[in-house]
């Protein structure tokens, strides 16, 4: 007879963290972060001021093809000292 387990956790959580995102698309986290920010990643929001982003909502835009991994903001140019 085996017994049920219903704490277990599902294989793949719904929220990632910015780091789980960040792993998931092969990105710094440091890279991530302002595109979060800047509202380019579908699904992401924060939740007690830590970011957290729908894994469905993310694999719906990289399937579309309408969230380019690695595309961030321009790096800014300023005079060098």
């Amino acid at each position: 007879m085996t017994i049920a387990n219903d704490t277990a956790q599902p294989a793949e959580p719904a929220l990632l963290t910015a780091d789980e995102t960040a792993r998931y698309l092969r990105l710094h986290v440091d890279t991530l972060r302002p595109l979060l920010a800047q509202g380019a990643i579908p699904g992401a929001g924060k939740v007690g001021g830590v970011w957290r982003v729908r894994r469905a909502k993310l694999d719906e835009a990289l399937d579309a093809g309408t969230l380019v991994p690695g595309q961030g903001p321009p790096r800014k140019r300023g005079r060098r000292r």
